[in-house]
């Protein structure tokens, strides 16, 4: 009896052929630049590759699992050439090559569904949504708590030194004109923790000579005071290594989880706040066209690395298809994402802005803004003044430069009222003691008018409509569909490549539907029982 073919078992449309189709179009001179040879000889990266997404579509996350269906399940067996890499394989490569890997495999991907139409690279439409991380929930360090020990360890770290000044009066000269206290004060935030160290170390060879040559009670108690001071400071530059360490972790940020040094303490959905990832990903006809991962709860503030992630990925399409470099034409995106930078970065790189800002969705809708908005203030241009809804003036106090934690500048000018006293509605109007002001950015309202011209234009409607659908859709597949909520891997360089694997399974999937006609003959039964 003749053995049975696995090609021959699998449909002419099943999805595994789409996996294997996108997978095959990479070049294999560019994966075999992240192999260096030597070794005994590796499986065929195009295969891992496979076996991944099409693991990925089929909410098999884990190698073991996925080892598991190498070895029991047709389309894994036929992607793999009945291979069966054992789980510690799978698993390496994923976390190590593929993460090298990832950008040729995904524009490898685009490529194809530019070349075959399914994408054009003219609308796109950016959102994110936050990912749960594998991280301990209970296990979080926060800045705040950082910054307030580490400033109780400063303290008596100074009052350690300066203690250690008062016992010891020939300190200053053997630090040639300053005590140690003064080397302490040198930086703004205090000692550092390993100057601190030193200095411990040498009070506490310095007590050890008093205590030999001690001639007397006196002279014998200052010497064990001293070295009880040295003990108490190397005690306290270690806690300070501690906290220097956590500020590095940090690197900005308001939070980091202990098992997940990468994962940022995000508000979920369901109003947890729990260690996660903020999930960008833009998309043309429901395909994912570009993605990036974050450690910003913020989407306003991702724009802007989120673009330069894009215009490389653009560059490196451009490379590949032999092309010139296309940056899409239109960006589409909510109110969170309208703010003078991000309209700048779109101004930048040529792309048309059709970014809503706070406020679009009340002004279409004809609501009265809240009763002190900005916007109910009246400028007056020759005055350069404004006035209140109560009569009063508002004038000019200063202009300034106001930078983001991005970089960016924007020029803001600061109003403030000739006073409130008497004012019946004060408290309404104003938080604090001091008088009402108000901060106008002139380049912000010139954005604002052209993004309300471009949303309120034909194009702008049309891509309104398309934009909860367009993005909204691959979200809704990935969490409810795939049940996919919370990284697997740990760091952010691991996070991104699983990511990856999310989007080219995503645009796998949807490709598979398009082309086998499933979801047509889905919304057609559908109708047909509604009907």
């Amino acid at each position: 009896m003749l053995p049975v073919l696995l090609s021959s078992k699998i449909p002419p449309n099943h999805l595994s052929r789409v996996v294997d189709e996108l997978v095959e179009g990479i070049d294999m001179e560019i994966l075999a630049g992240f192999y260096p040879g030597g070794g005994s000889p590796s499986y065929h990266p195009k295969m891992l590759v496979k076996v991944w997404v099409y693991g990925y579509s089929q909410q098999v996350y884990t190698s073991r699992p996925l080892a598991k269906a190498l070895r029991e399940q047709l389309p894994f067996m036929w992607l793999a050439g009945c291979q069966e890499p054992c789980y510690k394989t799978l698993s390496d490569f994923r976390s190590g090559r593929f993460k090298e890997m990832l950008d040729e495999v995904f524009v490898a991907v685009l490529l194809y569904l530019v070349e075959h139409g399914y994408v054009e690279l003219e609308d796109y439409f950016v959102d994110g949504t936050k990912m749960e991380a594998n991280a301990n929930r209970h296990k979080v360090v926060w800045r705040k708590n950082t910054e307030r020990y580490k400033g109780r360890v400063i303290e008596r770290i100074r009052e350690l030194l300066a203690r250690i000044d008062e016992l010891n009066a020939e300190e200053e000269a053997r630090y040639q004109g300053q005590d140690l206290a003064e080397m302490g004060e040198q930086s703004p935030g205090g000692p550092g923790s390993q100057a601190l160290k030193q200095h411990a170390g040498q009070v506490n060879e310095l007590a050890k000579r008093q205590q030999a040559l001690a001639q007397g009670k006196a002279e014998k108690q200052k010497a064990k005071e001293l070295a009880k001071c040295s003990r108490h400071l190397e005690k306290e530059a270690e806690k300070l290594a501690k906290y220097e360490i956590q500020e590095a972790i940090l690197d900005g940020r308001n939070s980091y989880s202990k098992t997940d040094k990468s994962a940022s303490c995000l508000r979920m959905k369901d109003e947890r706040l729990l260690p996660g990832y903020n999930l960008q990903l833009g998309t043309e006809n429901q395909y994912a066209v570009h993605f990036s991962v974050h450690q910003n709860a913020s989407d306003s503030a991702t724009l802007p690395e989120h673009l330069d992630k894009l215009s490389e990925r653009m560059e490196l399409l451009a490379k590949r298809s032999g092309a010139d470099k296309r940056m899409p034409g239109n960006m589409m995106a909510d109110e969170g994402y309208g703010c003078e930078e991000n309209y700048a970065c779109l101004e930048r790189e040529e792309i048309n802005s059709y970014l809503k800002y706070p406020g679009f969705h009340r002004e279409q809708k004809g609501e009265p803004a809240p009763a002190f908005h900005k916007s109910r203030f009246v400028y007056n241009q020759a005055a350069d003044s404004y006035t209140c809804p109560q009569g009063r003036k508002l004038r000019f106090v200063q202009e300034s430069l106001i930078k983001t934690a991005t970089g960016y500048e924007r020029l803001q000018r600061e109003y403030q009222s000739e006073g409130c006293q008497g004012c019946p509605l004060a408290g309404q109007c104003k938080k604090g003691e001091g008088p009402r002001t108000l901060a106008h950015s002139p380049n912000l309202e010139v954005y604002k008018a052209q993004a309300k011209a471009n949303l309120c234009s034909e194009k702008g409607q049309q891509l309104r409509k398309r934009r909860g659908t367009e993005v909204e859709t691959p979200f809704g597949d990935i969490k409810h569909n795939t049940r996919y909520r919370r990284f697997f891997l740990r760091g952010l360089e691991k996070v991104t490549a699983e990511a990856g694997l999310l989007a080219i399974a995503r645009n796998a999937r949807k490709l598979y539907c398009e082309k086998s006609g499933v979801w047509a003959q889905h919304y057609a039964n559908r109708k047909r029982k509604t009907a």
